[in-house]
């Protein structure tokens, strides 16, 4: 164990350094906290467990002493750690919650409303004063509009539209701004960005609320913040954040802050045995690492006939679930990691995702060879990109996968994937249009079917046969190509089978959100699925002609929870002639969402649109429509 701990040590202290004091950090936050959580658990009172930041080892800038100590926060992962941590801390307290955001710490200094000095984190006591670069930054001002005397503590972030402009070889925005924020020329630093989260000074703020009043007043940028007066509401604004905002950001976060907004409380709390605020702490998305081994990697064909590369590990609890195997995406990334039967990996699980191996800790000298036939079918792959498919159409696994694509887009809750597996299995279907022509009697005689459930399978697809054209079109298995793909055509006047197979590449182009490559795709689909389609219909699928309703001329665009499932009330809007926007841009008639009031930024942007906010409840009056009706089915 001594030695393990040696090894740590020595591993923490380089990795530290890199990130800190220069901008090629040795390896990625999570394999970082791996080596860190090992630590604590082999050695709890080790000293490297209570150092914040690193110590400046080389720099041509001077040195500065922070006024305040830059502490770090204490993290956890969990929904349940957070509550624990609450109820522990500071039950019925209002709770301050904003994004965590992924940069470099700064601090910079006023006297008097007028810009002093700005410092970077360094190890939390001494940083390094990069004030020429800093009052490059955007966000930074020369003067406040206050005659503030202090610290502001804030954090320099690279959108990430400047990244890609600007700095495109760099491997990621924080290392981008990492390195650039201490060039000596300060080239670059333009394209920076501060934001602001906390005033220390002569200002007196009774809860973190007027703290983030008083820094928007002054002209200062700051992460996104709420408030909420319990830790359910955290979690719960917690899992929505990550599930379905985080990765739409034009900056990178890899969390949420919560802070106990009563400042009194906050200096009753005060701070813990390694200088961590008791008060605040950072939430992490999602996401936990762990060590394993690779003890075999199998290779599987999925609906669309690509190989996918999956890694049997040597069994580790991730997030309370034991996992014995990790996704590995393609050949490509195997060949880039250096993958191999018998590497020691780390791998991480976000949500309910299947684990993916993130990187290799040590590896065997050796790489993973992708097979030379398809195992399912036994045909040749070829390699596209990335990727190894299979491009044997007849293939079990995407007769299958475009089936199965066909009753997810129709919505057919009785045809499941085991009913469509025994039915390629046993060759009565080889594509979508063969399920018209099973019979009642043939759907029986499938294994542990029988008589009832056999005839409930057979009513529910037999009265969904006319289908809208977005529906018919999205369910064809044309890649890149799903219901709101055909939508946008269908919205654009191309709203007719016979004017979609007529239309040109350029003519699908033209329309915006469908680009070169889609278009192409759907134009190369459309003349390979003309067989297929003329099967379906001489089946007796139909397409609905375009409805005319209560709700013609009008788009709508749906957001957050909703008084009904989404897909029931986009279906609502189509059937009384409507149309459903999947974003919410110019042009947008409604936004349907749960508080027309709301100050998010979704909400906010499509005010400024002149879109109109309804709640799910006004939604359903407009079109006519009984809410309870729907509750009842």
């Amino acid at each position: 164990m001594k030695e393990r701990i040696k090894e740590l040590e020595a591993k923490i202290i380089e990795a530290k350094n890199a990130y800190y004091n220069t901008d090629h950090p040795i390896m990625s936050d999570q394999a970082f906290d791996t080596l860190v959580a090992e630590l604590k658990e082999l050695q709890p009172d080790n000293l490297l467990n209570k150092v914040i930041g690193s110590p400046i080892v080389k720099t041509e800038w001077k040195k500065a002493k922070h006024i305040i100590p830059m502490f770090s926060l204490d993290k956890c992962n969990l929904p349940e750690e957070l509550t624990k941590w609450v109820n522990d801390t500071a039950p019925n307290e209002r709770l301050c919650v904003c994004e965590k955001l992924d940069g470099l710490s700064l601090e910079v200094l006023f006297e008097k409303g007028n810009f002093v000095e700005a410092i970077t984190r360094g190890d939390g006591e001494i940083g390094e004063a990069i004030s020429p670069n800093a009052i490059k930054m955007r966000g930074v001002p020369k003067k406040l509009k206050s005659d503030f005397s202090g610290s502001l503590r804030g954090e320099i972030m690279m959108i990430t539209s400047n990244h890609q402009k600007y700095f495109a070889d760099k491997s990621n925005a924080r290392n981008a701004s990492s390195g650039i924020a201490k060039r000596l020329d300060g080239l670059g630093c333009e394209h920076l960005d501060v934001f602001f989260y906390q005033a220390i000074g002569d200002v007196d703020f009774k809860t973190e609320e007027e703290q983030f009043v008083w820094l928007r007043e002054n002209g200062l940028q700051t992460p996104a913040f709420w408030f909420f007066d319990t830790v359910d509401e955290v979690n719960a604004h917690w899992r929505y954040y990550q599930d379905n905002v985080r990765d739409k950001l034009d900056y990178s976060i890899d969390g949420l802050v919560i802070r106990v907004s009563d400042m009194q409380k906050q200096m009753e709390l005060g701070y813990g045995a390694s200088k961590n605020p008791k008060w605040s702490i950072a939430m992490k998305f999602d996401k936990e690492c762990k060590r394993s081994v690779i003890k075999d990697i199998i290779v599987q064909t999925g609906s669309s006939g690509r190989l996918t590369p999956v890694a049997i590990i040597e069994p580790v609890n991730l997030l309370g679930a034991m996992v014995e195997r990790a996704s590995l995406y393609n050949f490509a990334y195997i060949n880039e990691l250096g993958i191999d039967i018998g590497a020691e990996i780390l791998i991480t699980r976000s949500g309910d995702v299947i684990p993916r191996v993130m990187e290799v800790l040590n590896g065997t000298g050796s790489i993973f060879q992708p097979p030379d036939t398809c195992p399912e079918c036994g045909s040749t792959p070829q390699m596209e990109g990335e990727n190894l498919q299979c491009k044997n159409a007849e293939c079990p696994a995407q007769i299958k996968g475009r089936i199965l694509n066909w009753i997810a887009v129709l919505n057919l809750l009785e045809w499941g994937e085991t009913l469509v597996s025994k039915l390629v299995e046993n060759n009565l279907v080889s594509d979508i249009a063969d399920l018209y022509t099973l019979s009642i009697d043939e759907l029986a005689n499938i294994e542990r079917m029988g008589k009832k459930s056999a005839k409930k399978c057979y009513d529910i697809l037999h009265t969904n046969m006319e289908l809208d054209l977005p529906t018919f079109i999205g369910g064809l298995s044309i890649p890149l190509i799903g219901k709101s793909s055909v939508k946008l055509l269908v919205d654009h006047g191309i709203d007719t089978l016979d004017k979609i197979m007529a239309a040109t590449v350029e003519e699908f182009e033209n329309i915006v959100g469908m680009g070169p490559v889609r278009s192409q795709s759907l134009y190369n689909g459309l003349r390979e699925k003309e067989e297929l389609i003329m099967e379906l219909l001489n089946n007796g699928v139909s397409i609905k002609d375009k409805v005319e309703g209560v709700l013609t001329g009008k788009s709508f665009c749906f957001t957050g929870t909703q008084v009904l499932k989404r897909a029931v009330l986009e279906n609502i809007v189509l059937e009384k002639g409507g149309i459903v926007k999947n974003t919410c841009s110019k042009g947008t008639t409604y936004l349907v969402i749960a508080d027309p009031n709301s100050t998010s930024t979704k909400a906010t942007a499509a005010k400024k649109l002149g879109v109109t906010l309804i709640t799910g409840e006004e939604f359903m009056q407009m079109a006519g429509e009984n809410i309870e009706d729907y509750l009842e089915e």
